[in-house]
């Protein structure tokens, strides 16, 4: 069954990314991995497991969620710089291509999606896909956080985060502009 997974995957990331199903499938895959491995929401793949539960769940339980959810409540009550470099990654996925490089590295699979111009098409299904699904958390234990979802948008101009909260008030955090990333200075400080 695995030998299954990592043929499909290699197949799947050596061919064109031209849709949000062929996102889904990958982080999707990735999933049966971990679930195979035993990695869990809170192992060193948090970024790759919470967008792969985002990308198939309209409402997250799920600690990975909780934990993004909070640093933005942080940030909104006390901003810093270092807070504002690791929402500035989350929002425009640099955290997670890093993420993905090393989980196909761990795997000995293509690294073909976090490679230039490939990247640019994975990310930019994946936005697509996620920006009409908010990151919210629904639970049955009572609230302890006054954001109520996070929402990506995608314009011209870069990247958003619509922030809503219980109360009914919305901000917007951004835009964060993507930078150009070298690809060689990438896989030399990353993968």
């Amino acid at each position: 069954m695995t030998d299954e997974i990592l043929e499909k995957l290699s197949k799947k990331i050596h061919g064109n990314i031209d849709s949000e199903s062929d996102v889904v499938y990958i982080l999707v895959q990735l999933g049966r991995l971990f679930e195979r491995d035993g990695i869990s929401d809170d192992d060193q793949f948090r970024q790759v497991t919470l967008f792969r539960n985002w990308s198939v769940h309209n409402a997250l339980r799920w600690s990975c969620a909780r934990y993004w959810l909070d640093k933005f409540e942080q940030y909104l009550t006390q901003p810093n710089a270092t807070l504002r470099k690791e929402l500035s990654d989350f929002a425009l996925l640099y955290s997670l291509r890093r993420e993905l490089c090393a989980v196909l590295k761990l795997n000995k699979l293509p690294d073909d999606i976090v490679r230039l111009p490939k990247w640019f098409d994975f990310q930019e299904w994946l936005l697509k896909h996620i920006s009409d699904i908010p990151l919210e958390i629904r639970s049955n234990e009572k609230d302890i956080f006054s954001i109520d979802k996070l929402v990506y948008k995608t314009r011209k101009q870069g990247i958003d985060v619509e922030v809503s909260f219980k109360d009914g008030d919305v901000r917007m955090l951004g835009p964060w502009m993507p930078i150009a990333e070298d690809d060689e200075l990438f896989f030399a400080n990353c993968c």
